[in-house]
């Protein structure tokens, strides 16, 4: 039957060395996940919050899928006037 004290001898004699590893790997990943959650708002827009952001690009794209679509419309009207097509 294994008891505390021979789980212990063996992660420090034995398994000393993924032990350590085990331990670097996880405080880089504690690490990293204090840096993410740190993170701030730029600097640039300060009383600019996630939500407007997400709403701000959605509207860009829209208008951008808009003039995509409207000069396609010409480019296509453009063509048919060029070659008698109605």
């Amino acid at each position: 039957m294994a008891t505390v004290k021979n789980i212990g001898d063996l992660l420090m004699t034995q398994y000393v060395l993924p032990l350590e590893v085990i331990g670097l790997l996880l405080t880089a990943a504690l690490i990293g996940a204090v840096i993410i959650a740190m993170k701030e708002e730029p600097l640039s827009n300060p009383g600019r919050s996630q939500g407007n952001e997400a709403l701000t690009e959605k509207s860009e794209i829209g208008n951008r899928k808009s003039e995509i679509d409207q000069s396609l419309l010409t480019s296509a009207a453009t063509v048919q006037g060029k070659e008698g097509v109605p």
